[in-house]
């Protein structure tokens, strides 16, 4: 299961988790987050792995609803698609053409994730500063995960527009030395979201 595309749309909406840092551009960014309801984005990932010269890329779309739904989808090269809603993921990929779902009460890794992205979307800062620490509060943002808290990853920065309306950039670091950088674009915030895009096979 392709679980690391998901983290990587959990932290996306990570922002619906800072309200509760009490710094000055934290409450920037809470104020123009805090009225986002739904948002879709495209987003164009990078991922340079140390074994490679060149980074891995990929192309697709994010959508999220502030009542909990998330679906993380990738257009390029492999179309993929993971939708989380409540305590159910569900994946499908083009390669084998099978769509699989998880009920994530089931396995602690995957409640773990899907209760984070619960309590996220609902606004509940206590989902990520359990988890992580601010360590840079400018643009961009620094987050270092606590001892234990976060398994692979071993910084997190997200780089904002110069008014702080949009997120632009989250740049993920492994502890591996891995580096994945994700950039966002042409960003529609509470339009309704089409229902396709909650279904699984995204051809």
């Amino acid at each position: 299961m392709h679980l690391r595309h998901c983290t990587a749309a959990v932290l996306t909406v990570l922002l619906f988790s800072l309200v509760a840092s009490g710094g000055e551009l934290l409450d920037r960014i809470a104020r123009n987050m805090g009225a986002i309801r739904t948002l879709q984005t495209e987003f164009e990932q990078e991922k340079q792995l140390k074994a490679f010269a060149f980074p891995v890329r990929l192309t697709g779309e994010l959508c999220m609803e502030q009542n909990g739904r998330l679906a993380w989808i990738v257009r390029e090269p492999l179309p993929y698609t993971c939708i989380i809603e409540g305590s159910r993921l569900t994946q499908w990929d083009a390669d084998t053409d099978k769509v699989v779902t998880v009920d994530t009460a089931r396995n602690p890794a995957l409640r773990i994730l899907a209760e984070s992205i619960r309590r996220l979307l609902a606004g509940d800062p206590r989902a990520m500063l359990d988890r992580f620490d601010v360590v840079r509060e400018a643009n961009p943002l620094e987050l270092k995960p606590k001892p234990g808290a976060a398994g692979f990853l071993a910084e997190i920065q997200f780089r904002f527009s110069e008014d702080l309306s949009r997120m632009e950039e989250i740049v993920m670091t492994e502890s591996s030395g891995d580096v994945t950088r994700i950039r966002f674009q042409n960003s529609r915030i509470n339009e309704k979201i089409p229902e396709k895009k909650w279904q699984p096979r995204q051809k």
